[in-house]
């Protein structure tokens, strides 16, 4: 069974890069920017059902719980990396122009702008930071006594079944995993609960990833993708700081706890 997953994901791999790789060589970028998203999308969602069984795999975390921070770090990967691949390869297949001083241009002089990489590393970050705050939760044991602890159980009808992990919430199985997961609170004590700072960030996240995606789409149907130095559209530094302090507040939530523990 594992040596057909891997064949299954291989296979889906290399159709994603043959695709692009055709789609691009034959179509304007805007629109070959477009198949090569849907090609990664569809090797992502492949990756899932190959590895987990489930579509949505790639968000799913070791609490077997969808997570914002994958999907947030899974929204800009499909983003830059499949701009990037476009963009080089258009300005490898028609040229570029010449330098100020009248020498070659390399296709390959692209420049992501520092905005840009300090919004990748945001979104890295609490990629990171987020099983490394859960870790610290799991040896933790919670308060039975307390009526906010549920031991895990959703409420009754629910599909999810579901046990605890120190005072964290997890799912028995990997298909209980739902994608309102990315809504709800981490806790025995608050995963029936909407979390705020959840919704926000991820409003957030999603408010700037299409008006990013609107810059880029912009920027490639133009001549300045040909130009002897290409640089990714800049951020607003307004833009950075919302997406840097949703993140910080999305993270700071996580480290407190909610769940009542037995006194030691």
């Amino acid at each position: 069974m594992k040596k057909k997953k891997g064949a299954f994901a291989a296979a889906a791999g290399l159709l994603t890069v043959a695709g692009s790789l055709e789609v691009v060589w034959r179509v304007p970028p805007p629109w070959s920017w477009m198949w090569v998203a849907i090609f990664m999308i569809g090797f992502m969602l492949a990756l899932g059902v190959a590895i987990s069984g489930r579509v949505l795999g790639i968000l799913i975390t070791e609490q077997n719980t969808m997570s914002l921070a994958r999907f947030q770090a899974v929204l800009w990967t499909v983003i830059v990396i499949s701009a990037f691949f476009v963009i080089a390869l258009a300005r490898i297949n028609h040229g570029v122009k010449p330098s100020a001083d009248g020498k070659a241009s390399d296709p390959l002089s692209i420049t992501l702008s520092n905005e840009l990489l300090a919004l990748v590393g945001i979104s890295a970050t609490a990629l990171v930071a987020s099983p490394l705050i859960a870790a610290t939760k799991k040896s933790k044991n919670p308060d039975q006594n307390d009526s906010q602890v549920t031991s895990g159980d959703k409420p009754p009808g629910s599909l999810n079944v579901a046990k605890s992990e120190g005072i964290l919430f997890k799912n028995a199985d990997i298909s209980a995993a739902r994608f309102t997961d990315i809504f709800e609170g981490d806790e025995l004590a608050n995963n029936n609960h909407v979390d705020l700072g959840k919704v926000q960030m991820f409003y957030f996240t999603v408010i700037v990833a299409v008006a990013y995606i609107a810059a880029l789409w912009s920027v490639m149907g133009g001549e300045d993708l040909y130009n002897a130095n290409f640089t990714f559209p800049a951020f607003s530094a307004g833009a950075v700081g919302l997406l840097g302090i949703s993140n910080a507040g999305y993270l700071a939530n996580k480290t407190v706890d909610h769940t009542k523990q037995i006194p030691t």
